[in-house]
Order: C-alpha cells, then sequence, then structure tokens
C-alpha cells in the first residue's frame, strides 16, 4: 500500500512519479491532493496520460488491487479498509478535506508494515501525524527533499517530527516505490480503519475554529490531536493557524461593523443638523468620529497580527516578524 499526501507544488512532483511506475507494479497507490471543495479534478488525465498503469478517481468500497492509482476526489477523504476503498464526506482535518492524515492513519492502521507513507510539496502541516502513524505501525516513511519541492512547508515539518526513512527527490519516488514494493515484508496490523483512538481524551478548553464547538485533545503514544465533538481534527500546528484564520476573520468583522456604524452616526448627524438639533448633531459627529477611530486601529491590529500568523507557531516575536517582512502586510 503506497499512500502519498500532497499540497501546493504536488502536481509537479506527482507527473514526475506515476508516469515512471510500471505496469506490473505489486502494490496499489493512493494519492490525496488537497483541492477547494467545488474545484472539479483533473488530476487522473493528467497523470494517466503517460501511465504504464490506471489512473481514476476513487470508488466508495471498490475493491483494492495492484498496478492502480487511486485518486481522492473533491470533498471527500480517502480512506482503507480491509481489501477495499472508502470515501468520506466527513469533517475536516486540518483545515481539509480530503485530507492526507486520515488516508495514512487508516492504513498504517489496517496494513500495518506493508505501507509506505510518501509526503510531497505544500505548506503547513497535514500529513505530518500521519506519516508518524505509518512508521509505529512498522511501515516504511518516504519525505520529498525540501530542496527538490516547490513549496516546503509539508516536506519541512514532516522531517523534523517524523525522521523519515529516505528523503529523496521527486524524480526518484517512483523507483523507490519499485523496489520497496518488490520486497517481502509481514503483516503487521493493529487495528482495522479509522474506528477510533486508543489513547486518553481530555477537554482543552479551546473552541473549534470550524464550528465553535469544545475541542478535547486524544493522545495516542506521542501523537496528540485536538478533536471536537463533530469530529473536525487538528494537529497542534495546524490549529495554530486555523486560530489566526478565525482571529482575523473576527477582526474583520469588527472593523465592517464599526465602519457602518460611522456611516450611520454621521447621517443622524446631518439631518439632525439640518432639522436644527445642534446638539444632537455634535453628539453622532462624535459617535461617528469614535467608530472611524477604533476601526481604523483594529485594522492597523490586524496588519501586525497577519505578520505574526504568517510566521508560523515558531516565531511569536511580534516586532522581530514584522521587521522581517518589512510591514508589507498584502503586498504578496
Amino acid at each position: 500500500m503506497i499512500v502519498v499526501g500532497a499540497s501546493a507544488g504536488g502536481i509537479e512532483a506527482l507527473t514526475q512519479i506515476v508516469p515512471l511506475l510500471p505496469a506490473n507494479l505489486p502494490a496499489a497507490v493512493f494519492v490525496v491532493l488537497h483541492l477547494p471543495t467545488e474545484s472539479k479534478s483533473v488530476l487522473p488525465a493528467i497523470l494517466g496520460r503517460k501511465s504504464n498503469v490506471r489512473v481514476e478517481h476513487a470508488v466508495d468500497g471498490e475493491a483494492i488491487e495492484h498496478s492502480r492509482v487511486y485518486i481522492a476526489p473533491p470533498d471527500r477523504h480517502l480512506m482503507i479498509e480491509q481489501n477495499q476503498v472508502r470515501l468520506s464526506h466527513g469533517p475536516r482535518e486540518n483545515g481539509h478535506r480530503p485530507a492526507i492524515d486520515p488516508l495514512f492513519r487508516t492504513a498504517a492502521r489496517t496494513y500495518g508494515s506493508r505501507v509506505v507513507g510518501i509526503i510531497l510539496s505544500g505548506n503547513l502541516y497535514d500529513g505530518t501525524l500521519g506519516l508518524r502513524a505509518v512508521k509505529q505501525h512498522g511501515g516504511v516513511s518516504v519525505v520529498q527533499d525540501p530542496a527538490d519541492a516547490t513549496y516546503t512547508g509539508m516536506p519541512e515539518n514532516a522531517i523534523e517530527n517524523d525522521d523519515p526513512d529516505h528523503i529523496v527527490a521527486a524524480s526518484d519516488v517512483a523507483a523507490l516505490i519499485e523496489r520497496l514494493a518488490g520486497e517481502r515484508v509481514s503483516l503487521t496490523p493493529s487495528g482495522n480503519g479509522d474506528a477510533g483512538e486508543n489513547g486518553s481524551r481530555e477537554p482543552t478548553g479551546f473552541s473549534c475554529p470550524d464550528c465553535n464547538g469544545g475541542l478535547w485533545v486524544e493522545a495516542e503514544g506521542r501523537d496528540t490531536r485536538f478533536v471536537c465533538r463533530v469530529g473536525h481534527a487538528y494537529s497542534a500546528e495546524s490549529l495554530y493557524v486555523q486560530q489566526a484564520d478565525a482571529v482575523e476573520a473576527a477582526l474583520w468583522t469588527a472593523i465592517r461593523t464599526l465602519q457602518e456604524r460611522s456611516e450611520l452616526a454621521a447621517r443622524l448627524a446631518e439631518r439632525l443638523s439640518s432639522g436644527g438639533g445642534g446638539l444632537g448633531a455634535e453628539r453622532f459627529r462624535r459617535h461617528a468620529n469614535d467608530a472611524r477611530r477604533h476601526a481604523d486601529a483594529i485594522r492597523t491590529l490586524v496588519e501586525d497580527f497577519d505578520v505574526v500568523a504568517e510566521a508560523g507557531p515558531r516565531q511569536h516575536d511580534v516586532a522581530s516578524a514584522a521587521k522581517a517582512r518589512g510591514h508589507a502586510v498584502g503586498s504578496e
């Protein structure tokens, strides 16, 4: 079982891998590429054009076969059960559906040491815990060399947290897959599917960025995930980033509301002034100015907050992060 996770820059990496797989590959390949929910995926057509193996979107319940590449369709998690493919419209993980972690986690629990997990180009943290699960269940972990990746976030995080067995350029992945698929290994699964966690679960006091429900922290070995009652799940790093997005959205809502309040107060002041209500007009002018001033102050806060959020959880110094970016918020 070859499970592959990719995000930004992943198509370029995959086009260097899939066409080089042999027609008689003694393995099945499963690919999750982060996609916008409403997008139409043409990835099977792109990868299958010059491929020696079948490349198709996965179908829920279909049997797993060698020499095939199963692609996660848009807005569906791709998961593996015993001898069959499963698709799910379940809650997002790390802000994505399809997400990489559910594929890696279910493959590791079902097929243990017969799994090879591969992380390719992308941003942020999806796939880090999934790749660790592959290793913990006896499988082999592979990461694209960050120097070879278009976007280095996912490979770098996987290397830092998972100590992968192989770090290779995308052009070398197909040969590595062929070699690993030809090795004999014993089946050592430690569970079946994605039925649940074996570790502890404790409330955190945090709110889910997706639904505002309470979050629990689930611990299994050295892994921790934050999961809400609905099932949205995050690594600690992904939760940090999602919280930043939620705070920014709330601040922009506050700015819009204050701007509207300022405009309404200005209109009331104008109406009262034309009607001879001098004192009332002056009072609403002060309200309009106050609301405008508060909106400007929050806008400045949002700009500084964007600098810190983009710097990531490893950099907490607002001043140094802002200096490094030159306060060039919105210039990218």
